[in-house]
């Protein structure tokens, strides 16, 4: 330990490393620290510590902010921390071109606030925007309630640079939204959970600030009249931005409908008002019952609340990928089997992208684990996917991911032992 510090230090200087025990504990994973934290200023040191690393034979996890750190399984080797928090300065920023070229440790609250000059956002929305940061949202593919506009991580990266195992940096892609020269490694990197490398930089691709926000909220009595309702709003040509199916509060009756359907619009404020009454006429085709829309403040808070009552949930966290028409079903059997456990549940959707979030507050243990098994075959029987994004340490431990499309595994093997021949980068977290 005593020869990686030195080289550490002479390598990122005063306040690059650490292997306080204190400190590195802050770094911890369900118990396991590492024996250093190291903190590079840019892309090359970046590649310099994993270089020396898989030298030395150590296993790297590398950090953002750490939100996500828990949507993966315990890694089967951990010696060193490597933080891209020092990486956070804008590198380029072309606001005519609508692209912007960051350092992967910017924060999404911190790239909100430089786009917010010029009237532009990236759309991707996590829970801790003051912590979560630009590489991890490209590493875990993050996305937001208005996927169903925007898309997901991949489809707003238009290229990366990354620090390779080897100690090498590539860039991938450009900054220009038509870019189709050779591979699209950056599709590659992105959604890895830094397996295949550590993405130092990125290039984004913006979107200009609606003029107005609104959203429509619908109560509906069932998972299969809100399915309804949001499958007859995705079909039209109204180009709702969010369609989200969540729990609704007691009112102030103590009265409850089952479901509220929250159907976000964004545009021309004259454009909005138009889209809001044709939804409303459309929702009521199917009984759902229109009731407020909310603007401004409302309308954000809500839609902050939506991308942060998940994950904050106690308990196991499950996300199924199923049909959007296929989304009652899914979120109906995952209520269900908590349910018949006695266990508290928290069931939402995001109808547009077919992603359904469960929470089932439930203790470790074999009764768990036999019920993740359950729902997964059931979601597997829909042709969908149901993989872990947060869940309490036990023995054996639970499969986060599951089976993979057939014929995927070797392919992701080989490109596992490619890019990362020595099992350095999160060792036994991913897939492969």
């Amino acid at each position: 330990m005593e020869g990686w510090s030195v080289w550490l230090q002479e390598r990122l200087g005063v306040g690059g490393m650490s292997d306080d025990l204190e400190v590195c504990c802050k770094y911890a994973l369900n118990g396991i620290a590492p024996a250093a934290v190291a903190w590079p200023d840019d892309a090359q040191a970046v590649a310099d510590v994993l270089g020396w690393a898989t030298a030395q034979g150590l296993a790297v996890v590398p950090w953002g902010g750490g939100t996500q750190q828990q949507a993966l399984p315990t890694p089967a080797r951990y010696d060193l921390a490597l933080s891209t928090a020092r990486l956070c300065r804008v590198l380029e920023y072309e606001p005519a071109e609508l692209v912007i070229t960051v350092e992967a440790g910017i924060t999404l609250a911190e790239l909100a606030v430089v786009l917010a000059s010029a009237g532009q956002f990236w759309p991707i929305s996590l829970p801790d925007p003051e912590r979560a940061t630009v590489g991890g949202a490209i590493a875990t593919n993050a996305a937001g309630p208005e996927r169903l506009r925007y898309g997901a991580a991949r489809d707003l990266v238009l290229g990366v640079t990354v620090a390779l195992a080897d100690g090498s940096l590539v860039r991938c892609g450009g900054k220009v939204v038509k870019n189709v020269a050779g591979y699209d490694l950056t599709r590659l990197f992105t959604g890895s959970w830094g397996t295949l490398g550590v993405i130092t930089s990125a290039s984004l691709r913006l979107y200009p600030i609606p003029s107005v926000r609104q959203t429509l909220v619908v109560h509906c009595d069932s998972w299969m009249m809100a399915q309804a309702a949001a499958l007859k709003l995705h079909s039209s040509p109204l180009g709702p931005h969010g369609l989200t199916i969540a729990p609704a509060a007691e009112d102030e009756g103590g009265r409850s409908p089952s479901l509220n359907l929250f159907v976000r619009f964004g545009g021309l404020p004259a454009t909005v008002a138009r889209q809001l009454d044709d939804a409303r006429a459309l929702v009521q085709d199917v009984g759902a019952q229109p009731v407020e829309i909310l603007e401004g403040w409302r309308d954000a808070t809500c839609w902050e609340g939506l991308v942060r009552v998940a994950q904050r949930a106690p308990g196991l966290l499950l996300r199924a990928s199923v049909l959007p028409s296929q989304v009652a079903e899914a979120a109906q059997m995952l209520s269900t089997t908590a349910e018949a456990k006695g266990w508290p549940s928290y069931v939402m959707a995001h109808v547009g992208a077919g992603t359904v979030l469960a929470a089932w507050n439930a203790p470790p243990g074999p009764t768990l684990a036999s019920a993740v098994v359950s729902a997964r075959t059931q979601i597997t029987a829909l042709g969908g996917w149901l993989i872990l994004q947060r869940a309490a340490p036990q023995e054996p431990p639970l499969d986060y991911w599951g089976p993979t499309t057939p014929g995927a595994h070797p392919l992701m093997q080989k490109i596992k032992a490619v890019l990362d021949p020595t099992g350095t980068l999160n060792p036994g977290r991913f897939v492969v």
